[in-house]
């Protein structure tokens, strides 16, 4: 699931990671810069990010397809 904040992703071993989005977060998707809305529920994606804490933030989302 995918919003203006945060990013939600499952891994494949089934464990929910929430990512949160800022305006640096770049996304990419069939090899150009997109925008958040262009990320579709279901799709596969990787994140590139940073944990500080329990905070994970999103740097860079590449959508790899479905």
């Amino acid at each position: 699931m995918v919003n203006q904040q945060t990013l939600s992703v499952r891994g494949t071993n089934g464990r929910t990671s929430v990512f949160q989005l800022t305006p640096r977060t770049t996304f990419v998707k069939n090899g150009r810069s997109v925008l958040v809305g262009r990320i579709a529920t279901q799709d596969r994606v990787q994140v590139i990010g940073t944990r500080v804490g329990d905070v994970q933030t999103a740097n860079r989302v590449v959508d790899t397809g479905r």
